[in-house]
Protein backbone atom coordinates (compact mmCIF):
# COMPACT_ATOMS: atom_id res chain seq x y z
CA UNK A 1 0.00 0.00 0.00
CA UNK A 2 2.82 2.37 0.87
CA UNK A 3 4.51 1.62 -2.46
CA UNK A 4 1.26 2.28 -4.35
CA UNK A 5 0.75 5.57 -2.50
CA UNK A 6 4.33 6.62 -3.21
CA UNK A 7 4.01 5.79 -6.91
CA UNK A 8 0.73 7.71 -7.15
CA UNK A 9 2.30 10.76 -5.55
CA UNK A 10 5.35 10.47 -7.78
CA UNK A 11 3.26 10.20 -10.91
CA UNK A 12 1.17 13.24 -10.01
CA UNK A 13 4.38 15.20 -9.47
CA UNK A 14 5.81 14.05 -12.79
CA UNK A 15 2.62 14.75 -14.68
CA UNK A 16 2.48 18.28 -13.37
CA UNK A 17 6.09 19.02 -14.25
CA UNK A 18 7.83 18.12 -17.46
CA UNK A 19 7.08 14.59 -18.69
CA UNK A 20 5.47 15.02 -22.11
CA UNK A 21 5.55 11.30 -22.78
CA UNK A 22 3.57 10.49 -19.62
CA UNK A 23 0.92 13.06 -20.51
CA UNK A 24 0.36 11.32 -23.83
CA UNK A 25 0.02 7.78 -22.51
CA UNK A 26 -3.54 7.31 -21.17
CA UNK A 27 -5.43 7.66 -24.46
CA UNK A 28 -2.57 7.30 -26.90
CA UNK A 29 -1.90 3.81 -28.31
CA UNK A 30 1.76 3.23 -29.15
CA UNK A 31 3.44 0.91 -31.58
CA UNK A 32 5.23 -1.39 -29.11
CA UNK A 33 8.61 -0.87 -30.75
CA UNK A 34 11.86 0.99 -30.33
CA UNK A 35 13.21 2.24 -33.66
CA UNK A 36 16.35 3.91 -34.97
CA UNK A 37 16.92 7.18 -36.84
CA UNK A 38 19.32 8.03 -39.62
CA UNK A 39 21.45 10.98 -38.55
CA UNK A 40 22.60 13.40 -35.87
CA UNK A 41 19.20 15.09 -35.72
CA UNK A 42 15.64 14.25 -36.71
CA UNK A 43 14.64 15.35 -40.19
CA UNK A 44 11.17 16.45 -41.19
CA UNK A 45 10.17 13.05 -42.56
CA UNK A 46 11.25 11.24 -39.38
CA UNK A 47 9.26 13.64 -37.21
CA UNK A 48 6.17 13.06 -39.33
CA UNK A 49 6.55 9.28 -39.08
CA UNK A 50 7.14 9.37 -35.32
CA UNK A 51 3.92 11.30 -34.87
CA UNK A 52 2.10 8.92 -37.22
CA UNK A 53 3.32 5.54 -35.92
CA UNK A 54 3.95 6.48 -32.27
CA UNK A 55 6.82 4.13 -31.37
CA UNK A 56 7.74 3.80 -27.70
CA UNK A 57 11.27 5.04 -28.18
CA UNK A 58 14.45 5.45 -30.23
CA UNK A 59 17.64 3.39 -30.03
CA UNK A 60 20.78 5.44 -30.67
CA UNK A 61 23.75 4.14 -32.64
CA UNK A 62 27.24 5.53 -33.10
CA UNK A 63 26.11 7.25 -36.32
CA UNK A 64 23.73 9.35 -34.19
CA UNK A 65 26.33 10.46 -31.64
CA UNK A 66 29.24 12.79 -32.42
CA UNK A 67 29.70 14.82 -29.22
CA UNK A 68 27.95 15.55 -25.91
CA UNK A 69 26.25 18.77 -26.99
CA UNK A 70 24.81 17.17 -30.12
CA UNK A 71 23.53 14.09 -28.24
CA UNK A 72 21.88 16.20 -25.53
CA UNK A 73 20.16 18.33 -28.18
CA UNK A 74 18.97 15.17 -29.96
CA UNK A 75 17.68 13.42 -26.83
CA UNK A 76 15.86 16.57 -25.71
CA UNK A 77 14.10 16.67 -29.07
CA UNK A 78 13.19 12.97 -28.86
CA UNK A 79 11.78 13.39 -25.36
CA UNK A 80 9.74 16.41 -26.47
CA UNK A 81 8.03 14.02 -28.90
CA UNK A 82 7.19 11.63 -26.06
CA UNK A 83 9.93 9.07 -26.82
CA UNK A 84 12.18 7.08 -24.55
CA UNK A 85 15.85 7.03 -25.50
CA UNK A 86 17.80 3.76 -25.39
CA UNK A 87 21.38 2.76 -26.15
CA UNK A 88 23.58 -0.34 -26.16
CA UNK A 89 26.58 0.03 -23.87
CA UNK A 90 28.63 -2.92 -22.66
CA UNK A 91 32.26 -1.84 -22.88
CA UNK A 92 34.99 -1.23 -25.44
CA UNK A 93 33.39 -3.37 -28.15
CA UNK A 94 29.80 -2.15 -27.74
CA UNK A 95 29.66 1.57 -27.01
CA UNK A 96 27.61 4.05 -29.05
CA UNK A 97 29.43 7.04 -27.51
CA UNK A 98 32.82 5.85 -28.68
CA UNK A 99 33.61 9.08 -30.56
CA UNK A 100 33.72 11.16 -27.39
CA UNK A 101 33.51 8.68 -24.44
CA UNK A 102 35.65 5.68 -25.48
CA UNK A 103 35.79 2.78 -23.04
CA UNK A 104 38.92 0.77 -22.34
CA UNK A 105 37.50 -2.49 -21.00
CA UNK A 106 35.12 -5.25 -22.00
CA UNK A 107 33.25 -7.56 -19.63
CA UNK A 108 35.95 -10.20 -20.06
CA UNK A 109 38.48 -7.76 -18.58
CA UNK A 110 36.63 -7.82 -15.25
CA UNK A 111 36.99 -11.57 -14.68
CA UNK A 112 39.32 -11.00 -11.72
CA UNK A 113 38.08 -7.57 -10.62
CA UNK A 114 36.38 -6.80 -7.33
CA UNK A 115 32.66 -6.13 -7.39
CA UNK A 116 33.38 -2.61 -6.15
CA UNK A 117 35.62 -1.97 -9.16
CA UNK A 118 32.89 -3.29 -11.46
CA UNK A 119 30.26 -1.15 -9.74
CA UNK A 120 32.32 2.05 -9.91
CA UNK A 121 33.19 1.56 -13.59
CA UNK A 122 29.60 0.98 -14.66
CA UNK A 123 28.14 3.63 -12.38
CA UNK A 124 30.36 6.15 -14.16
CA UNK A 125 29.14 4.88 -17.55
CA UNK A 126 25.51 5.18 -16.45
CA UNK A 127 25.98 8.65 -14.97
CA UNK A 128 27.43 9.89 -18.25
CA UNK A 129 24.59 8.28 -20.19
CA UNK A 130 22.04 9.86 -17.86
CA UNK A 131 23.51 13.33 -18.43
CA UNK A 132 23.18 12.74 -22.16
CA UNK A 133 19.46 12.03 -21.79
CA UNK A 134 19.49 8.23 -21.92
CA UNK A 135 16.63 6.33 -20.24
CA UNK A 136 17.53 2.70 -21.04
CA UNK A 137 20.79 0.81 -21.38
CA UNK A 138 20.60 -2.58 -23.06
CA UNK A 139 23.00 -4.34 -20.71
CA UNK A 140 24.53 -6.00 -18.85
CA UNK A 141 25.15 -9.31 -20.59
CA UNK A 142 24.22 -12.30 -18.40
CA UNK A 143 25.43 -14.90 -20.89
CA UNK A 144 27.79 -17.58 -19.58
CA UNK A 145 30.73 -18.16 -21.91
CA UNK A 146 34.17 -19.69 -21.45
CA UNK A 147 35.01 -20.30 -25.10
CA UNK A 148 37.62 -17.82 -26.38
CA UNK A 149 36.48 -18.54 -29.95
CA UNK A 150 32.90 -17.45 -29.29
CA UNK A 151 31.77 -14.12 -30.71
CA UNK A 152 30.42 -13.34 -27.21
CA UNK A 153 33.54 -14.20 -25.21
CA UNK A 154 34.81 -10.61 -24.88
CA UNK A 155 31.33 -9.46 -23.85
CA UNK A 156 30.83 -11.99 -21.05
CA UNK A 157 31.95 -11.67 -17.44
CA UNK A 158 32.80 -15.34 -16.99
CA UNK A 159 32.20 -18.96 -17.84
CA UNK A 160 31.18 -19.51 -14.23
CA UNK A 161 27.50 -19.11 -13.39
CA UNK A 162 28.00 -17.63 -9.93
CA UNK A 163 30.59 -15.13 -11.13
CA UNK A 164 28.37 -14.01 -14.04
CA UNK A 165 25.39 -13.49 -11.73
CA UNK A 166 27.40 -11.47 -9.18
CA UNK A 167 28.98 -9.25 -11.82
CA UNK A 168 25.73 -8.68 -13.72
CA UNK A 169 23.81 -7.95 -10.50
CA UNK A 170 26.45 -5.37 -9.61
CA UNK A 171 26.08 -3.66 -13.00
CA UNK A 172 22.28 -3.62 -12.74
CA UNK A 173 22.56 -1.91 -9.35
CA UNK A 174 25.05 0.62 -10.71
CA UNK A 175 22.72 1.52 -13.57
CA UNK A 176 19.70 1.83 -11.29
CA UNK A 177 21.65 3.96 -8.81
CA UNK A 178 22.49 6.35 -11.64
CA UNK A 179 18.84 6.57 -12.70
CA UNK A 180 19.05 4.28 -15.74
CA UNK A 181 16.70 1.37 -16.57
CA UNK A 182 18.86 -1.70 -17.35
CA UNK A 183 17.91 -4.59 -19.65
CA UNK A 184 19.73 -7.88 -19.08
CA UNK A 185 20.54 -9.91 -22.17
CA UNK A 186 20.43 -12.31 -24.03
CA UNK A 187 17.80 -14.50 -22.39
CA UNK A 188 17.58 -17.36 -21.72
CA UNK A 189 21.27 -17.57 -22.71
CA UNK A 190 23.34 -16.96 -25.85
CA UNK A 191 26.71 -18.23 -24.59
CA UNK A 192 26.52 -21.58 -26.41
CA UNK A 193 25.20 -20.20 -29.70
CA UNK A 194 26.69 -18.89 -32.92
CA UNK A 195 26.33 -15.22 -33.83
CA UNK A 196 22.62 -14.56 -34.43
CA UNK A 197 23.49 -11.42 -36.39
CA UNK A 198 24.73 -13.70 -39.17
CA UNK A 199 22.60 -16.87 -39.12
CA UNK A 200 19.94 -18.77 -37.18
CA UNK A 201 21.71 -20.52 -34.27
CA UNK A 202 20.50 -23.75 -32.73
CA UNK A 203 21.63 -24.88 -29.27
CA UNK A 204 21.42 -28.65 -28.77
CA UNK A 205 22.22 -28.58 -25.04
CA UNK A 206 19.82 -30.50 -22.82
CA UNK A 207 17.14 -28.71 -20.85
CA UNK A 208 18.82 -29.62 -17.56
CA UNK A 209 22.19 -28.20 -18.63
CA UNK A 210 20.55 -25.02 -19.89
CA UNK A 211 18.79 -24.57 -16.55
CA UNK A 212 21.88 -25.40 -14.50
CA UNK A 213 24.08 -22.97 -16.43
CA UNK A 214 22.67 -20.41 -18.86
CA UNK A 215 19.29 -19.92 -17.19
CA UNK A 216 20.57 -20.05 -13.63
CA UNK A 217 22.80 -16.99 -14.14
CA UNK A 218 20.05 -14.43 -14.96
CA UNK A 219 17.74 -16.16 -12.46
CA UNK A 220 20.28 -15.48 -9.72
CA UNK A 221 20.45 -11.82 -10.79
CA UNK A 222 16.69 -11.46 -10.44
CA UNK A 223 16.63 -13.26 -7.08
CA UNK A 224 19.36 -10.97 -5.73
CA UNK A 225 17.44 -7.86 -6.77
CA UNK A 226 14.19 -9.17 -5.27
CA UNK A 227 16.00 -9.95 -2.00
CA UNK A 228 17.09 -6.29 -1.80
CA UNK A 229 13.63 -5.01 -2.80
CA UNK A 230 15.07 -3.53 -5.98
CA UNK A 231 13.06 -2.93 -9.16
CA UNK A 232 13.42 -5.66 -11.77
CA UNK A 233 15.36 -4.90 -14.94
CA UNK A 234 13.96 -5.57 -18.37
CA UNK A 235 15.03 -8.65 -20.30
CA UNK A 236 16.05 -9.13 -23.93
CA UNK A 237 15.21 -12.45 -25.57
CA UNK A 238 17.75 -14.09 -27.87
CA UNK A 239 17.20 -15.11 -31.50
CA UNK A 240 18.15 -18.73 -30.79
CA UNK A 241 16.42 -22.11 -31.09
CA UNK A 242 16.85 -24.16 -27.90
CA UNK A 243 16.30 -27.80 -28.86
CA UNK A 244 16.06 -28.90 -25.23
CA UNK A 245 13.18 -26.52 -24.47
CA UNK A 246 11.31 -25.59 -27.66
CA UNK A 247 12.79 -27.52 -30.57
CA UNK A 248 10.76 -25.89 -33.34
CA UNK A 249 10.52 -22.16 -32.54
CA UNK A 250 13.07 -19.39 -32.24
CA UNK A 251 13.19 -17.94 -28.71
CA UNK A 252 11.87 -14.56 -29.84
CA UNK A 253 8.58 -16.10 -30.99
CA UNK A 254 8.30 -18.94 -28.47
CA UNK A 255 5.62 -18.82 -25.78
CA UNK A 256 7.53 -21.48 -23.87
CA UNK A 257 10.76 -19.46 -23.86
CA UNK A 258 9.18 -16.08 -23.12
CA UNK A 259 6.37 -16.99 -20.75
CA UNK A 260 7.63 -20.12 -18.98
CA UNK A 261 11.41 -19.74 -19.00
CA UNK A 262 11.99 -15.97 -18.94
CA UNK A 263 8.95 -14.72 -17.04
CA UNK A 264 8.35 -17.61 -14.68
CA UNK A 265 11.60 -19.51 -14.22
CA UNK A 266 14.12 -16.67 -14.57
CA UNK A 267 11.66 -14.41 -12.78
CA UNK A 268 11.24 -11.37 -15.03
CA UNK A 269 7.50 -11.66 -14.25
CA UNK A 270 5.77 -8.34 -14.96
CA UNK A 271 8.81 -6.41 -16.15
CA UNK A 272 9.31 -5.67 -19.83
CA UNK A 273 10.64 -8.20 -22.30
CA UNK A 274 12.32 -6.78 -25.40
CA UNK A 275 13.23 -8.56 -28.59
CA UNK A 276 16.75 -8.38 -29.92
CA UNK A 277 16.98 -6.41 -33.16
CA UNK A 278 14.35 -7.89 -35.45
CA UNK A 279 16.33 -7.35 -38.64
CA UNK A 280 19.05 -9.75 -37.52
CA UNK A 281 19.53 -12.66 -39.90
CA UNK A 282 18.53 -15.27 -37.31
CA UNK A 283 14.92 -14.08 -37.13
CA UNK A 284 14.71 -13.13 -40.80
CA UNK A 285 15.89 -16.63 -41.78
CA UNK A 286 13.50 -18.35 -39.35
CA UNK A 287 10.43 -16.55 -40.70
CA UNK A 288 11.62 -17.17 -44.25
CA UNK A 289 12.18 -20.91 -43.64
CA UNK A 290 8.72 -21.22 -42.12
CA UNK A 291 7.17 -19.20 -44.98
CA UNK A 292 5.58 -16.92 -42.39
CA UNK A 293 6.55 -13.56 -43.84
CA UNK A 294 7.47 -11.79 -47.04
CA UNK A 295 9.86 -8.90 -47.48
CA UNK A 296 6.85 -6.57 -47.69
CA UNK A 297 5.11 -7.60 -44.44
CA UNK A 298 8.14 -8.84 -42.46
CA UNK A 299 8.14 -6.19 -39.72
CA UNK A 300 4.42 -6.47 -39.00
CA UNK A 301 4.52 -10.28 -38.91
CA UNK A 302 7.63 -10.36 -36.70
CA UNK A 303 6.18 -7.82 -34.27
CA UNK A 304 2.75 -9.49 -34.13
CA UNK A 305 4.18 -12.96 -33.48
CA UNK A 306 6.55 -11.61 -30.83
CA UNK A 307 3.59 -9.99 -29.03
CA UNK A 308 1.52 -13.17 -29.35
CA UNK A 309 4.37 -15.13 -27.73
CA UNK A 310 4.24 -12.79 -24.73
CA UNK A 311 6.90 -10.22 -25.62
CA UNK A 312 6.38 -6.53 -24.97
CA UNK A 313 8.56 -4.19 -27.03
CA UNK A 314 10.38 -5.03 -30.26
CA UNK A 315 13.62 -3.50 -31.48
CA UNK A 316 13.04 -2.55 -35.11
CA UNK A 317 15.20 -0.69 -37.59
CA UNK A 318 14.73 2.82 -39.04
CA UNK A 319 11.52 4.74 -38.45
CA UNK A 320 11.60 5.24 -42.23
CA UNK A 321 10.81 1.52 -42.64
CA UNK A 322 8.26 1.11 -39.86
CA UNK A 323 4.84 1.35 -41.54
CA UNK A 324 3.04 -0.21 -38.56
CA UNK A 325 0.22 1.84 -37.08
CA UNK A 326 -0.68 0.64 -33.57
CA UNK A 327 -4.35 0.72 -34.61
CA UNK A 328 -3.57 -1.83 -37.35
CA UNK A 329 -2.18 -4.47 -35.02
CA UNK A 330 -4.60 -7.25 -34.06
CA UNK A 331 -6.77 -5.99 -31.16
CA UNK A 332 -5.72 -8.86 -28.90
CA UNK A 333 -2.14 -7.59 -29.12
CA UNK A 334 -3.05 -4.17 -27.77
CA UNK A 335 -3.17 -5.72 -24.28
CA UNK A 336 0.40 -4.50 -24.27
CA UNK A 337 -0.64 -0.85 -23.77
CA UNK A 338 -1.25 -1.12 -19.99
CA UNK A 339 2.18 -2.71 -19.62
CA UNK A 340 3.80 0.06 -21.69
CA UNK A 341 2.10 2.65 -19.50
CA UNK A 342 3.41 0.86 -16.40
CA UNK A 343 6.87 0.61 -17.96
CA UNK A 344 7.03 4.33 -18.71
CA UNK A 345 6.04 5.06 -15.12
CA UNK A 346 8.83 2.78 -13.91
CA UNK A 347 11.33 4.60 -16.15
CA UNK A 348 10.33 7.88 -14.53
CA UNK A 349 10.45 6.36 -11.05
CA UNK A 350 14.00 5.09 -11.52
CA UNK A 351 15.13 8.34 -13.15
CA UNK A 352 13.92 10.46 -10.23
CA UNK A 353 14.42 8.17 -7.25
CA UNK A 354 18.07 7.18 -6.93
CA UNK A 355 19.12 4.39 -4.63
CA UNK A 356 21.97 4.66 -2.15
CA UNK A 357 24.94 3.02 -3.88
CA UNK A 358 25.31 -0.54 -2.66
CA UNK A 359 28.68 -1.97 -3.49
Amino acid sequence: MLVKTYLTFLMITLLSSCSNRIQEIPNDPRTPAIVSIEGLALDKKEIELIKKYKPVGVLLFEKNCVNEAQVIKLTNHLKSLGLLVAVDIEGKLVNRFNKFHPLQRNAVDFRRSSLKEIYDYHFDIAQRAKKLGIDIIFGPVTDVCNNPNSFLFQRCFSGDVERVSKCATTVVKAYQDAGIFPVIKHLPGHGKALDSHLKLPTVFTSEKELYDCDIDAPKAVINSLIAENRPLPGGMVAHVIYKGIDPTTIGTLSKTIIQKVIRNDIGIKNSVIFSDAMEMNALVNFLKQKSLATKKNYRRVALTKFLEAGGDIAILDSILNLEINPELLPPKNLHIMPKIRKFLKEIDRISTFHYSPNT
